[in-house]
Parts: C-alpha cells; structure tokens; sequence
C-alpha cells in the first residue's frame, strides 16, 4: 500500500494529491453547505470570508481565461492584497475541493482547480436548498411570506424595502456602540 503523501510544512494540512484523491470520487455531488449567516452579504452567507474571495477570484479568471487555475497563481494575486501564507491559499482551495465547489486535476507535476459549478449556478443551489429547508421545516410561514413579497409587484415599494433593511443594517453597529457607551457611563 504507498504512503499517503505528508506536507512537509505541516503534516497535519492535506496535501494536493491526497485532495485529488478524495476529490475525484466525489466530483457529481451536490456542494457541502453546512452553515447559513444572515448576517452577511452575498456567497459570504454559506462560504467563510477567505473561501469567498478565492472562489470570486477563481470565478473571475476561469471566466477570462476558460481554463483552471494553480495554487501558485492565486497565492500570487492575493498575497499583494493582504499578509497570506501559501499553505492557507493551498488548504482553504482543498477545503472547497472537498466541499465540492472545486475539482482538482493533476497536470503534470501541478494540480489545476476549475469551479464546478459558475457563481450563478451555485447561488441557485444554495437559494433553492435553503428554500426547500424553510418550506420543509416550516412550511405554512415559509409559503406566507414567499406569498406576501410576491405581492410587491412595484419596483419603487420594493427598493424601498430593500432600502430600509439595508438603513437597519447599518444602524445596528451604532445601536450596539451606543448602548455600551451609554452602560459605561451609567457605571
């Protein structure tokens, strides 16, 4: 039996080839979302902060150029923008590997990462799963609100509704500052 290979920079990060090896029998499944953050904006909803950024720039310059993209590459491009190590870029591409929004192809002595899904069609797939959960666990509410925003069939009441979520959601960080403020000084 070989021996699985060990990064030599910390044994305990999976190395490219062992990701491969995990990643190519599971290629046709549907993406791992385990987590949903109301909180956040965009894919950063189900994917960590970091995942995001690099599934958005693997999007883009799969987009650009139509073929995969190494490690190397992506490590290049973000360690301009911020203090990153080349084994966080590595284990965080293997984490979405696994997690199934990228598939890893060995290319001679490198391995290629290509999305397996466009950004669309996996905003869709998290859409309709996270539908499909509230509809299952709560189904009268679920179809009851579905039902109530459908009913704003004019754009200006719409964008409007849109407009006050987004005031609250920047009044919550000045709420929550000034209500420590304001219980510091009562102490």
């Amino acid at each position: 039996m070989p021996k699985k290979p060990i990064n030599p920079l910390n044994s305990e990060l999976p190395s490219e080839e062992s990701v491969l090896s995990d990643a190519a029998s599971t290629e046709s499944l549907e993406p791992e979302i385990a987590v949903f953050r109301p909180d956040r904006q965009g894919i950063r909803k189900v994917l960590g902060d970091l995942e995001a950024d690099i599934m958005e720039y693997i999007w883009e310059q799969t987009a650009k150029t139509g073929k995969g993209i190494l490690v190397r590459e992506v490590y290049e491009a973000f360690r301009l923008r911020r203090s990153i190590a080349y084994t966080t870029v590595m284990s965080t591409m293997a984490r979405l590997a696994r997690k199934h929004l990228l598939r890893v192809e060995k290319v001679e002595a490198a391995y290629l990462y290509t999305p397996i899904l466009s950004k669309d069609e996996f905003i869709d797939n998290f859409v309709s799963r996270i539908l499909e959960n509230l509809l299952v666990s709560f189904a009268h509410t679920t179809e009851a609100q579905l039902e109530r925003l459908s009913a704003i069939d004019n754009s200006h009441q719409l964008e409007m509704l849109k407009s006050k979520v987004a005031n609250r959601r920047k009044a919550l960080p000045r709420e929550e500052t000034s209500s420590k403020t304001a219980n510091k000084h009562q102490k």
